[in-house]
């Protein structure tokens, strides 16, 4: 049996609706940084150190710039305005982050099959998963070939930025387009079509860490009522 993720994947994907929703629901910004740092502390778990740093740096110069910086600028407050509202949806797209980088594609059907959800929501979801690895995949192994080569680098893409998404850009879509003929070919092969339920090699089960992560979700939900209380 395999399973990627530390957690439960159903449980992985009731966290990351309720977090985002708490997040882009109107009176909770109190709660951007117990979130942040819950999502910090699951990036590290699945050993994305370069995507946590990523994050939390970005909530650290939105904070920095609105706080110290934006306001001794002509016009600042607009932009100001306009960088904390968008704070909450980079902490958003960060859950995402976590969920896709942490589930793989039988993971994923395998749990929505235990929940009972139509094969019409699995499978798009599924493939969508699948296709977003490979062209990720593709994507750096291009970088890396054309890098090779000295048609790609910070230099060449400041230099000649057209020439550089042309090099980058055209044999992407091409990869694309051949691992989109690959994916139905082995969606056909599994039986995606089929009318029976398939099964999953994938370890499903709610243990320890998904009670633990449960009760993170619900501190955060409790702390966002409480704010909103006491507005």
């Amino acid at each position: 049996m395999h399973s990627r993720g530390w957690f439960d994947v159903r449980t992985r994907l009731i966290a990351v609706i309720v977090v985002d929703l708490l997040l882009l629901s109107s009176g909770t910004r109190f709660i951007q940084v117990p979130a942040l740092l819950v999502l910090a502390v699951l990036l590290v778990s699945e050993r994305a150190i370069r995507g946590a740093a990523w994050f939390t740096g970005a909530w650290a110069a939105c904070m920095a710039l609105s706080r110290w910086v934006l306001p001794h600028v002509p016009g600042g407050a607009v932009i100001t305005t306009a960088l904390l509202y968008t704070v909450p949806y980079v902490i958003a797209a960060g859950y995402g982050y976590y969920f896709v980088r942490s589930t793989t594609p039988s993971e994923l059907s395998g749990g929505l099959n235990r929940m009972r959800v139509p094969r019409f929501v699995i499978t798009p979801l599924a493939v969508m998963l699948r296709f977003t690895a490979t062209v990720r995949e593709d994507a750096v192994a291009i970088t890396d070939a054309m890098r090779l080569r000295g048609l790609f680098g910070r230099a060449a893409a400041v230099r000649h930025p057209l020439r550089t998404v042309e090099y980058v850009l055209v044999p992407l879509l091409a990869a694309a387009v051949r691992s989109g003929e690959d994916l139905a070919a082995s969606a056909m092969c599994r039986g995606l079509g089929a009318p029976v339920r398939p099964t999953t090699t994938a370890r499903l089960g709610f243990g320890i860490r998904d009670a633990a992560l449960a009760l993170t979700v619900l501190a955060l939900a409790a702390l966002a009522t409480f704010w909103k209380l006491t507005e």
